[in-house]
């Protein structure tokens, strides 16, 4: 490995130990809904999550720009709706089938199956009345697609608009999860129900998110090459981010749970994040690239979206918690793989249909000049 640890595969192939990290983070929600929420914290799984999906959809919107010069909103939206629709509104309409012919919808209303539907759960209902009981999850599928309507125009006006650099659009994204920060903290001491709304409200939670973009676009820079060595990434950074990450969950006070604790895990979980993609080559890397856990993070959606229902079901008829567990993990990774095959798979060949090459950059800054982010 380098001293830099730098990975030019990042610019052209897939991102190394994304779907294991996605496996982890699916496992630590899994264990935490499973029974062992005392010592398994699922929320930091959502917010690996959160990290990764901005990471992610950051690093790809770069790539993008840097092949072809300019990246079409229209087609992102579209790849984005294949991705996340056709799994989701399969998954709860065959949960809603389900429940309707064991429990007949009980404590179920329309207006909760449309916050959930159309991803305003996570401002209807904080303590999941009249919701898909299972699905309760989504409230993080909201904060991500408020996240997806809104981050592309973000990178529209820094690129576009004010011709900022990579360092500067990292700099604007920090401070701008100071600003949701210094948020979170005024709804929390200040509205009746401050630490619900910071909880699962988009507004206090994008930040999470933001912090992956950050790292995605400093990581186009030269220095993080200087402060990401891998000495000072082994011997000094990662130590640090697992001592303040186990910080972050040995304190137990609901204020700073609801407050500065999804900053300060972000932060610590960023340079790991960067170290396991740029060095899969690593211990870590090669745990999470093996083939077990890539192929439980390519069914990592599907399998957060049903697991509970899995595990609430199996509960009615098997006293045993450990067993539920056990049999909720098989149940619920035959189900996705399903989903995977008939709705995941197909669906991902329509994604690649909406895609487009630098031949067509001089078309598209003709025909649709307001939803490209042209390269300066």
């Amino acid at each position: 490995m380098q001293d830099t640890i730098a990975n030019p595969a990042l610019s052209r192939g897939k991102i190394p130990s994304l779907d294991g990290l996605r496996a982890v983070s699916f496992l630590i929600v899994f264990f935490s809904h499973a029974g062992l929420a005392k010592f398994v914290p699922g929320r930091l799984g959502v917010n690996i999550f959160f990290l990764l999906s901005g990471y992610l959809i950051t690093t790809l919107m770069i790539r993008e720009r840097e092949k072809t010069g300019w990246i079409s909103l229209k087609l992102f939206y579209l790849r984005r709706s294949l991705r996340i629709f056709p799994p989701m509104y399969t998954i709860m309409a065959a949960t809603l089938i389900y429940l309707a012919a064991v429990h007949h919808l009980g404590g179920i209303t329309l207006a909760g199956v449309c916050s959930q539907a159309f991803y305003f759960q996570n401002y209807y209902s904080h303590d999941g009345r009249g919701l898909i009981r299972g699905m309760a999850v989504l409230w993080s599928l909201a904060v991500e697609e408020h996240f997806y309507l809104l981050f592309p125009l973000l990178m529209l006006l820094f690129t576009t608009r004010l011709k900022m650099s990579y360092r500067q659009i990292a700099i604007a994204l920090l401070c701008l999860c100071g600003a949701i920060l210094a948020w979170r903290t005024f709804v929390v001491f200040t509205f009746s129900n401050g630490l619900d709304w910071a909880r699962d409200a988009t507004d206090c939670r994008a930040d999470s998110i933001l912090f992956g973009c950050a790292l995605a676009s400093w990581e186009r820079t030269p220095s993080i090459t200087r402060v990401f060595t891998r000495e000072m990434l082994e011997r000094k950074i990662l130590p640090f981010s697992t001592l303040l990450l186990l910080l972050t969950l040995v304190i137990r006070n609901q204020v700073f749970r609801e407050t500065i604790r999804y900053s300060m895990q972000a932060v610590a979980l960023a340079p790991i994040l960067y170290y396991v993609v740029h060095a899969p080559q690593s211990w870590v890397g090669r745990i999470l690239n093996t083939r077990a856990l890539a192929t439980l993070g390519i069914l990592s959606y599907a399998l957060y979206l049903l697991h509970v229902t899995v595990l609430l079901e199996l509960a009615q008829v098997i006293p045993s918690q450990f067993l539920v567990g056990i049999l909720g993990l098989f149940v619920s990774i035959l189900l996705a793989y399903l989903v995977h095959i008939f709705v995941e798979r197909p669906t991902d060949a329509m994604r690649k249909k909406f895609t487009h090459s630098s031949d067509d950059h001089a078309q598209g800054q003709r025909s649709q000049p307001d939803t490209a982010i042209a390269l300066p």
